[in-house]
């Protein structure tokens, strides 16, 4: 919770200090983070990479339906980035911007639980498309990417 309250309090400096809203910095690090976990998502059916939400303040509860069919890599991210863009749009500061994935393995993907290897999946169990998850690496990025800009205009 620290680093949150320490996220949130250098997005407060980056807003003053640039003199731009809160409310415009929530949307372009939300759809930084979304646009991100989307990217770094791997693609078999195009299911789960479609199947990112977003929801405002709550968990998104509808499944996303893919019709039963396979995606390309593209068709997924249209499909994903689709419903995404007008929520994070609405988001105002004081919101809480929730990505979630309601498929069943989207855990597995994140935190590399499949056996391997295989030609689809690394001994470590990580899918070798997204070998370090998906999720993690794109907060972290980021952050990074926050933490960058802050210190080059010297907050």
């Amino acid at each position: 919770m620290r680093d949150l309250a320490k996220f949130e309090a250098d997005l407060k400096k980056l807003s003053d200090t640039l003199n731009i809203s809160l409310d415009k910095v929530l949307r372009k690090t939300a759809m930084d983070v979304f646009k991100g976990v989307v990217m770094r998502t791997p693609v078999d059916t195009g299911a789960l990479r479609a199947s990112w939400q977003v929801g405002l303040n709550k968990v998104p509860d509808a499944r996303v339906n893919i019709h039963g069919g396979r995606l390309a890599s593209a068709g997924a991210s249209f499909v994903a980035f689709h419903s995404a863009n007008s929520t994070i749009n609405k988001a105002q500061c004081g919101d809480i911007v929730v990505i979630s994935n309601h498929m069943d393995y989207a855990e597995t993907a994140e935190f590399g639980l499949w056996h391997g290897p295989t030609k689809k999946v690394t001994a470590a169990g990580f899918s070798r498309q997204a070998p370090a998850g998906m999720v993690r690496v794109t907060l972290i990025s980021v952050r990074n990417a926050l933490v960058r800009m802050l210190k080059d205009i010297k907050l």
